[in-house]
């Protein structure tokens, strides 16, 4: 019932729309909320709205639909004349046209900003893009940059120790070895001739390190686990013991 409320007020609007009546300077003019949709179109060209009406009403309100070949039978069958028809390919062409724009735009914001840790940037493309390509990308981004905001300084060293590889990192009052892995390759796997390697240590295979990076020179104790993660899974506990 209130779905059969709501077609009826919007048919009303509709063809108040298209048949306001004249004033002295000529007809009301045309007021559009948003595009035509296919069954706005339908429903003015099966009121019998004159041809030059619904003309203007086109070329004022533009449309939200592709004109197919499915499309533009359906509207001719409901009546549509070749000059309400050619009006709506326009507009349909037109709205294309500008969706592809805009979808360059939006494609060459996100690349000058997708490396970003600017949150500002983000922010930017969410308001320009709100329901863009990216957007669930962009909305992750976010939360790992505000998540990071809020790591201490200690651990954001840890994170990204600069210019001294290998220095020891303090939080907490806890200290934690480092070493570097350099980038390169190396042969991971068993031995040729080792008969004691396990299943999962074979084919013996190249693996190449294209980035260097840290890596703890010890096993992580209980005491660096809580120093960072505030708290301690283990069952058996003791600070030097390995989580």
């Amino acid at each position: 019932m209130k779905q059969m409320r709501r077609d009826t007020l919007r048919l009303i609007a509709l063809l108040l729309l298209a048949l306001a009546p004249a004033s002295l300077a000529g007809q009301a003019p045309i007021r559009c909320r948003r595009p035509l949709s296919e069954e706005d179109m339908r429903v003015l060209i099966e009121g019998q709205v004159a041809e030059k009406r619904l003309r203007d009403i086109v070329t004022t309100c533009g449309v939200g639909f592709r004109l197919t070949a499915e499309v533009e039978q359906r509207l001719r069958t409901a009546g549509a004349t070749d000059v309400v028809v050619a009006a709506v390919r326009r507009e349909s062409e037109k709205a294309e046209s500008e969706a592809n724009l805009r979808l360059r735009a939006e494609l060459a914001l996100w690349e000058s900003i997708k490396d970003s840790r600017d949150i500002a940037l983000y922010e930017e493309y969410l308001r320009k893009f709100p329901d863009g390509t990216y957007r669930l990308v962009a909305e992750r981004k976010l939360r790992e940059l505000h998540l990071r905001r809020e790591i201490p300084a200690e651990i954001e060293k840890g994170l990204n120790p600069g210019p001294s590889p290998g220095e020891p990192l303090i939080v907490n009052g806890v200290e934690m070895e480092f070493v570097s892995i350099p980038p390169g390759e190396f042969e991971m796997g068993c031995s040729p001739g080792d008969s004691e390697c396990d299943g999962d240590e074979s084919p013996r295979r190249r693996v190449r390190i294209t980035k260097g990076f840290e890596i703890g020179k010890y096993e992580v104790t209980q005491a660096q686990w809580e120093a960072v993660m505030g708290n301690n899974p283990s069952r058996s506990k003791a600070p030097d013991r390995p989580v």
